[in-house]
């Protein structure tokens, strides 16, 4: 069996690899490092846990500020957002909330339910402006790649017509919308329109994520029902964990939707 010396020669080299820190130790074999609690104990004192290498190497992914990597995040979170928005339409539970409204403006305008769903993007990127949010080329890419990848799961994946298999589709849906979500912003090159409304709201107040979406789905879904929208069961179960849900995978994900402001409460300088 290899003693700790030769397993910290291993790990070393795989922290070379990966680019990640690694804690330093006192003469007495205590980490000084601010790590994660799986990183606690590596010196060989009284928590023995090892970090794990999985663990370390999705981390490391998910935190690295290289450009490639972050593009990996957002092309791979903007696919599964489209692919949850076809997974939870096959389950013919009840439109999303955002839909909801496109569904009650089309009726109440007379225009098309594409140009309804346009119009509302370009309503809430102006909302942006007092929230002081800076469109990115995630942006930029959401607006054009979110539909197109909806459409390839509406290709493959079937209308359910079986409660079991619809509230499974729908279930489905919903946990990668929010894992999508908070893969593709944590990539930091800009979130879609109303995911920027929630993230320009979060950083303006200070509420919590998830009362701030659940805030805005609730609203949307008023506004559109009122306007002739059709409201399922589906939508109000996506208005009220939606949010929770997306709080939870940011944390998850590692994602900080306010690091200047952490920056400015440890002391350290922001620069614009």
């Amino acid at each position: 069996m290899p003693d700790g010396g030769t397993l910290g020669s291993e790990f070393r080299h795989l922290q070379a690899v990966l680019d990640v820190s690694w804690p330093s130790c006192d003469q007495n074999g205590i980490t000084q490092s601010s790590r994660p609690r799986s990183w606690i104990g590596w010196c060989g004192a009284e928590n023995r846990a090892k970090p794990r290498i999985p663990e370390l190497a999705m981390q490391t992914v998910l935190t690295s500020s290289r450009l490639s990597l972050r593009m990996l995040r957002l092309f791979a979170g903007l696919f599964a957002y489209g692919i949850a928005i076809a997974l939870m339409i096959r389950a013919n539970l009840g439109s999303a909330p955002w839909d909801v409204l496109s569904q009650g403006i089309a009726r109440a305008t007379g225009m098309s339910f594409g140009w309804a769903t346009v119009a509302i993007s370009a309503a809430v990127l102006l909302l942006w402006i007092p929230l002081r949010q800076k469109p990115g080329a995630g942006t930029i890419a959401n607006a054009l790649l979110v539909g197109f990848f909806a459409d390839i799961g509406l290709l493959v994946i079937p209308i359910w017509h079986h409660l079991g298999a619809q509230l499974l589709s729908f279930g489905s849906g919903l946990l990668l919308l929010a894992a999508a979500s908070a893969l593709y912003i944590g990539a930091g090159l800009g979130p879609g329109p109303r995911d920027g409304l929630m993230t320009g709201l979060h950083a303006v107040t200070g509420w919590q994520v998830w009362i701030v979406r659940t805030g805005i789905e609730a609203a949307v879904t008023l506004a559109g029902w009122l306007l002739g929208g059709v409201v399922g069961l589906g939508t109000l179960v996506f208005v009220l964990a939606i949010g929770p849900l997306i709080q939870l995978f940011l944390k998850w994900m590692y994602v900080d939707l306010n690091p200047a402001a952490r920056k400015q409460a440890a002391g350290t300088p922001v620069h614009d």
